[in-house]
């Protein structure tokens, strides 16, 4: 899976979105918002020919590295980002249906990454035919506290770690 590429895909808060505009498009935010759905796409990981559908993951970690000159954390606030395997034919409407939630290790201020453990997530994924137009891992800040927090990923040094078991096929 070394070489194996997986998209991130995003659209952010539409007032902060609008005011940073000067960021790279392929920067993937973070944000705590009203209209804000971060996500990334597995079909590149489901279509790897590496994985198929009975193989077992042992791990799955992401890593996401913060960039720091563009996320603003508030002082005080401790964070943690939670994962959701999701699937929807409309996304531009509310019709999402959500499974399965993985949360990261608490970050702040004074963090550069964040690790999150979407094992059971991205098993699922592999092992169930596509049923809907948009599958794939749905991505939001909680714990808001004092301010209004965004973190911007950097995607070169970021990266998804699977180790798996491959199973002899029947």
């Amino acid at each position: 899976l070394k070489d194996s590429t997986f998209y991130l895909i995003s659209n952010g808060d539409l007032q902060f979105t609008e005011s940073t505009a000067d960021v790279p498009d392929s920067l993937f935010y973070l944000s705590q918002g009203n209209i804000f759905r971060s996500h990334l796409m597995m079909d590149s990981l489901r279509n790897d020919s590496l994985l198929g559908p009975t193989h077992i993951f042992n791990r799955a970690r992401q890593t996401f590295i913060i960039d720091k000159s563009r996320s603003y954390i508030a002082p005080g606030d401790t964070l943690y980002l939670t994962a959701r395997l999701f699937k929807t034919d409309h996304w531009e409407t509310d019709s999402i249906t959500y499974m399965y939630t993985a949360q990261s290790n608490l970050f702040s201020e004074d963090d550069d990454s964040i690790r999150i453990d979407i094992s059971q997530l991205l098993q699922y994924l592999v092992s169930n035919p596509k049923s809907m137009e948009y599958e794939g891992v749905f991505y939001y800040l909680n714990n808001e506290y004092y301010g209004f927090n965004h973190i911007t990923i950097d995607p070169v040094l970021s990266e998804l770690d699977i180790i798996y078991t491959k199973v002899r096929d029947e």
